[in-house]
């Protein structure tokens, strides 16, 4: 889930793809601050292994103007 000090209007894209670049979690068009709309760790149903993973996420700000934030990060069980 991506918070926000209130700058964001909303959440145009976010994705979380494992180390082989399949896309484990997205979701598209999200209030931020909303913990439904983050990613919990699992894929399927089924809770994921330790390792990295990849996130894009795009924001869309209240004046309209758009971020992209990337990057790695790691999942500890």
């Amino acid at each position: 889930m991506l918070y926000s000090s209130g700058a964001v209007a909303s959440i145009d894209e976010f994705m979380v793809f494992d180390r082989w670049g399949e896309l484990i979690c997205y979701h598209k068009d999200v209030p931020p601050n909303y913990p439904a709309y983050g990613w919990d760790g699992t894929f399927n149903g089924k809770k994921m292994n330790t390792g990295v993973f990849v996130y894009y996420i795009t924001v869309r700000y209240f004046d309209g103007s758009t971020e992209v934030f990337k990057g790695d990060l790691t999942l500890i069980r």
